[in-house]
């Protein structure tokens, strides 16, 4: 796609990451019994830094803190042996400070599929893209549309948590929807089986690029497009999709001063560079048709989100807040360059969350 959408102004590795879960506590003790009461509060006009645990936003975007819930004064590592005095698997980013999943085999995956041989012929595991391109954005312009394979059905699979606790909401329910197909008035498959760890796993034809529709009681109901279109075996989750309550949409809302419109939604979008990387620099746009002057766009600094930043940090994150409902095109765009880095359309729907990641796109 080329040029850039007329957007209203408005304010990995060859094998993916394996997935690591967190304590069993509650998602109100994981976001902390204080930090609920408080922003419950009708007087809320800013987080408290002091209260709000830095980890529970960060998950959004595929930084995962092992999950470790830390206050905002607290770093988990500068080292790798950091990480392992706290007792959290993973390895260090010290840019962030956190301790993150080390990128490694998934044994389990081996074990089902046979070898690592079978792994590659299945598309769960692929070429490491530093070996591909010498610099963050050298596939800007350069990336090709995937071959889709004429009547091949391929296996595609994710994993929903809960955002404060990393752990399978209850009463999770998941549908798989066509791309063109708004409400999912004609699902694809309904009921799917939640496996252990809120794992689903779907068949869908070759070059399939729709949804996955995700409900729970007393959580924000989500749309998670599957970045295809899909061209082979997806086994491997590389990121977990992420649901949240009332209470840390009403965090990240006052936390901008931005209140949101009961008739539009809300677009997170974790954005990524040429190596599969969280991406900084990054602004995101939606079209025309899409945003208006209640729209506005919101980036991170560091754990929280921050009315002055207007683009990326090094987490990658960014949201579009009061999103017109309808089918949103949606943009990423290096900031530096006014470059496009990926373009999506995305189904947007009241008062939901749409929920995604943006590496480069064709």
């Amino acid at each position: 796609m080329t040029g850039t959408l007329e957007a209203h102004p408005g304010g990995t590795s060859a094998t993916g990451r394996r997935r690591l879960r967190g304590s069993h506590a509650t998602h109100d003790e994981a976001i902390g019994s204080a930090s609920v009461q408080r922003y419950h509060a009708s007087a809320m006009t800013h987080v408290d830094r002091v209260a709000f645990p830095r980890t529970v936003f960060l998950a959004w975007f595929g930084v995962s803190g092992c999950g470790a819930i830390l206050e905002l004064d607290t770093t988990q590592c500068q080292t790798d042996a950091d990480c392992e005095a706290r007792g959290l698997l993973g390895i260090c980013d010290p840019e962030i400070g956190l301790c993150e999943p080390a990128e490694s085999v998934d044994t389990d995956e081996i074990e089902e599929t046979g070898t690592t041989d079978e792994i590659e012929e299945t598309g769960a595991a692929m070429v490491d893209p530093r070996t591909m391109w010498a610099g963050e954005w050298d596939c800007i312009g350069q990336i090709q549309l995937p071959q889709t394979v004429p009547g091949a059905v391929h296996r595609y699979r994710q994993s929903f948590v809960d955002l404060a606790t990393r752990q399978a909401p209850e009463g999770l329910a998941v549908r798989l929807c066509a791309a063109t197909d708004l409400p999912c008035a004609t699902p694809l498959a309904e009921n799917i089986p939640v496996a252990d760890g809120g794992v689903v796993e779907v068949e869908v034809s070759s070059g399939f690029d729709g949804y996955l529709e995700a409900t729970a009681p007393n959580f924000i109901p989500m749309i998670f497009p599957l970045a295809g279109p899909i061209v082979a075996d997806r086994l491997e989750i590389q990121r977990d999709a992420v649901l949240a309550s009332e209470v840390i949409r009403t965090i990240l809302l006052s936390a901008v001063d931005i209140e949101q419109q009961a008739d539009r939604g809300i677009v997170l979008m974790g954005t990524r560079n040429c190596w599969d990387e969280r991406a900084a620099g990054v602004q995101l746009r939606v079209d025309m048709f899409s945003g208006d002057d209640l729209t506005r766009y919101v980036y991170f600094n560091g754990e929280l989100p921050d009315p002055n930043v207007q683009a990326s940090d090094a987490t990658g994150g960014t949201a579009a807040i009061n999103v017109l409902p309808g089918f949103a095109g949606v943009q990423t765009i290096l900031a530096a360059t006014g470059q496009i880095i990926s373009s999506q359309r995305m189904v947007v729907r009241p008062g939901w969350f749409t929920y995604g990641f943006a590496p480069p796109t064709p």
